[in-house]
């Protein structure tokens, strides 16, 4: 095999490793969990009662790391420990796509709710 073959090969096989890892490879962190977690408790606690507002802040608080993305919640709640289940509502952490609707840029507000 000449040296052109064996790097194209090389390539491909890398590509495919890649892209086999970003396709079944995991969508969130284990530290954007707790961030969640941390942010948003007051909302997914279970027997929190509504709060629109409170949700619009967990909402832009969250924006940066795609609250919005269904996949990404699925995705923070199967990192969910038994102890945190007990703690937090799984639903609630998937309705957050649903109840916070995406928001304008609102710097100020994001800066002063990421800070938490």
């Amino acid at each position: 095999m000449t040296a052109g073959k064996a790097a194209l090969l090389l390539l491909v096989v890398a590509a495919t490793v890649c892209l086999v890892g970003s396709v079944s490879g995991s969508v969130c962190t284990p530290q954007e969990k707790d961030r969640l977690l941390h942010v948003c408790a007051i909302v997914i606690e279970k027997g929190a009662p509504p709060g629109w507002i409170l949700e619009a802040c967990c909402r832009m608080a969250l924006e940066k790391q795609a609250a919005t993305d269904k996949k990404w919640l699925d995705c923070i709640v199967s990192l969910l420990t038994d102890k945190d289940k007990q703690k937090y509502d799984p639903s609630k952490i998937r309705d957050l796509q649903r109840k916070c609707p995406p928001l304008g840029p609102t710097p100020a507000l994001f800066d002063l709710v990421s800070r938490v």
